[in-house]
């Protein structure tokens, strides 16, 4: 199975196509050029997921996970205030990924994203518990 991972950073915007199975498939960064605003923003993650898609041969990529700073809403879809985008206050991610490219996205505080990911494939995959 192939999902689409993205780590949207005030500097730039992290892509990459994941196989369950053998992890990343292909990665790359774009320019996030945060100061152009909101939905110029929204653009260029658009344009990042869409350029991972585009690294898919035979399977098309069952959703988008977005590491995002600020806080994320329980339901996982919605940031506010991300603290280095000037002008955002409350966006649905995941609404906006999905009307920009078709595909289902869900959205996670990027820290919590760099832990989970540090427990399961980094320094911490040999702990049952660590901090990070």
């Amino acid at each position: 199975m192939l999902g689409i991972g993205i780590d949207l950073g005030g500097t730039n915007i992290k892509g990459a196509l994941v196989d369950d199975k053998k992890g990343i498939i292909e990665k790359f960064s774009i320019l996030t050029e945060a100061d152009n605003g909101c939905d110029y923003v929204l653009d260029r993650i658009s344009v990042a997921v869409m350029r991972a898609a585009g690294f898919a041969e035979n399977d098309k990529p069952v959703g988008v996970g977005i590491g995002s700073p600020g806080i994320i809403s329980w339901d996982r879809t919605t940031v506010s205030t991300p603290p280095n985008f000037p002008g955002w206050d409350i966006v649905n991610l995941s609404k906006e990924v999905k009307k920009r490219t078709g595909f289902d996205c869900r959205v996670e505080n990027d820290a919590n994203c760099a832990a989970l990911g540090s427990s399961r494939f980094g320094a911490g995959k040999d702990f049952e518990s660590f901090v990070m």
